[in-house]
């Protein structure tokens, strides 16, 4: 199932969940609500795309995925660090998850690692709790877990990758889970955490279609034009589904009209603009000042052959929907 939500289709939000401010991590806290589990759901298929048939999977924060499916995290100042920690399943018999993190000229900032398990507690997350107390490094923080500690010389833009291997070291195709994740950024000077740093375009969440495994997060949008918008969900199932947002919706023919319509029984994906599961962070990415509108009052130009041109002026880019309302006779004028 594959889902896509653009800011001309308004979606009715009908319940909003908040957690304590005094919880530290950014990950599986935003999207594991309460007691309604959600989780990642990886695939390193790039033929088969693991179909068993319920429809095609991404490679969302795969080894070499492509841009649009990468998990991305920011450090914006050199006094920040990044702590990590997960937890994964689902790979299978003989195999085990590895991570590794690139920095945006594709270089590898970290070198690959095996996730944590609870044999290798470094970095391990052993339930929801610990994973929303968040790091234990972080002063105040109460019965979290002892993250991974990732420390960047440069800052910038960074995106983690992770793929399944066999004891031998080789990659297994198929897909894999991460129950819970959490990536939060630090800053020792300023003793805050710096929530809103975690994106995707693509996210690809794991739902269950009864009992408490159903989506109650909130996801946040940043389009090209720097306009925030957000999508509540309450009770959202689907099994495996993919979140992403564009301008057009679930096509990109040009044809605005047909494009953002909803699709019966077929996949599109086209992500397009960042989703985070915070707010974004305003240092990095500052919302619009300028949401956009007509400027002075719209005219038009008529013509013998019938035809008008309409003028409209706007103080940005974007779409404009015109509606006409004409008698079944009407005149707009003579011509010589």
């Amino acid at each position: 199932m594959t889902l896509s939500f653009t800011r001309h289709l308004i979606i009715l939000l009908f319940f909003l969940l908040t957690l304590s401010l005094n919880l530290f991590g950014e990950g599986s806290k935003e999207v594991y609500i309460l007691t309604h589990n959600t989780n990642f759901y990886l695939c390193n298929d790039l033929v088969g795309k693991c179909n068993n048939g319920n429809g095609d999977r991404t490679q969302f924060a795969i080894y070499d995925c492509s841009e649009t499916d990468r998990l991305y995290f920011v450090k914006l100042n050199p006094s920040e660090v990044i702590y990590l920690g997960f937890q994964g399943s689902g790979a299978g018999g003989g195999n085990h998850i590895v991570f590794r993190i690139r920095d945006m000229s594709g270089g590898i900032a970290y070198s690959e690692m095996n996730l944590p398990t609870a044999t290798s507690p470094a970095g391990y997350i052993a339930d929801i709790t610990q994973a929303r107390n968040g790091p234990s490094q972080i002063p105040g923080s109460s019965g979290g877990y002892t993250a991974i500690n990732f420390h960047p010389s440069s800052v910038g833009k960074f995106y983690i990758e992770f793929n399944r291997k066999n004891n031998s070291g080789n990659v297994t195709i198929g897909s894999f889970n991460l129950d819970l994740i959490d990536i939060t950024v630090f800053d020792t000077v300023s003793l805050q955490v710096k929530n809103g740093r975690l994106y995707s375009k693509a996210w690809q969440f794991q739902t269950q279609n009864s009992g408490d495994g159903r989506y109650w997060g909130t996801n946040y949008i940043y389009s090209n034009d720097s306009i925030i918008t957000n999508a509540v969900f309450n009770d959202m199932y689907g099994g495996v589904w993919v979140q992403y947002c564009n301008q057009t919706g679930c096509g990109n023919t040009g044809n605005f009209v047909e494009d953002r319509k909803s699709l019966s029984n077929q996949q599109a994906l086209l992500p397009d603009y960042p989703i985070f599961i915070n707010p974004p962070d305003a240092a990095i990415w500052p919302p619009a000042q300028i949401l956009g509108s007509i400027v002075g009052t719209p005219w038009y130009e008529q013509f013998c052959s019938g035809q008008c041109i309409f003028h409209i002026n706007v103080n940005k880019a974007g779409n404009v929907a015109v509606t006409l309302s004409l008698a079944p006779l009407i005149s707009i004028g003579s011509c010589l």
